[in-house]
């Protein structure tokens, strides 16, 4: 199966999910509704957001600079879209480099580089502070490289950080991986937003 018609824009984003069952709605997504108030909440990052369709509003966000001081767009947007557009595709449980899912090339173009550079460097000496800085986004520490974390943007949405840190031969490194079926799970540009906020999520506050 491959990913639901992603909607075009925000609002037809709201419409489609007002349209949409919750029950299906929360067997795809891993959302909870709440049918007196009519709204979803989900996890993102250990955070939870309140989404009420009929308001169009989101609650409980939060946002992470970029490393040149630059709000990221929030997140809670890249959330609408996976409640309205997430498929029931279970996931292989292979993590992969992004780079070579279809929409690989994407990431080694411009604006859509993930600044992993910037991250490694931030923890270069200290595996610890990663971690730690992990777990505050309800990161699991798993056993690769120096230091890794398994965060979950998104309900069935995983992403392994992973920390190389700097020795006498080898510079500090950093990388990502996500499951080898996400694109068939989410539109390839939401794992794509879902990657990036994971990345600026873990730099140093």
């Amino acid at each position: 199966m491959m990913s639901r018609k992603k909607p075009s824009g925000e609002a037809e984003c709201w419409a489609a999910l007002r349209e949409s069952d919750p029950d299906d709605v929360c067997r795809r997504s891993g959302a909870a509704y709440d049918p007196e108030t009519g709204c979803y909440t989900c996890r993102c990052l250990g955070a939870e957001l309140r989404l009420d369709p009929t308001a169009e509003r989101i609650d409980g966000g939060f946002e992470i600079p970029f490393a040149e001081g630059e709000p990221l767009p929030m997140i809670s947007v890249s959330l609408l879209h996976y409640l309205v557009s997430v498929t029931d595709v279970a996931p292989a449980n292979n993590p992969v480099n992004p780079r070579v899912l279809p929409s690989g090339p994407m990431y080694s173009q411009g604006t859509h580089v993930l600044p992993l550079p910037q991250l490694a460097a931030a923890y270069a000496d200290d595996p610890e502070a990663f971690l730690k800085r992990g777990r505050s986004l309800g990161g699991v520490p798993l056993d690769h490289g120096d230091a890794a974390v398994r965060l979950e943007p998104f309900p069935r949405t995983a992403m392994v950080v992973v920390l190389w840190t700097r020795d006498d031969e080898f510079p500090e490194r950093a990388s990502l991986l996500t499951d080898e079926r996400v694109e068939e799970q989410i539109p390839a540009d939401i794992v794509w937003a879902a990657a990036m906020f994971c990345v600026l999520a873990m730099m140093p506050s």
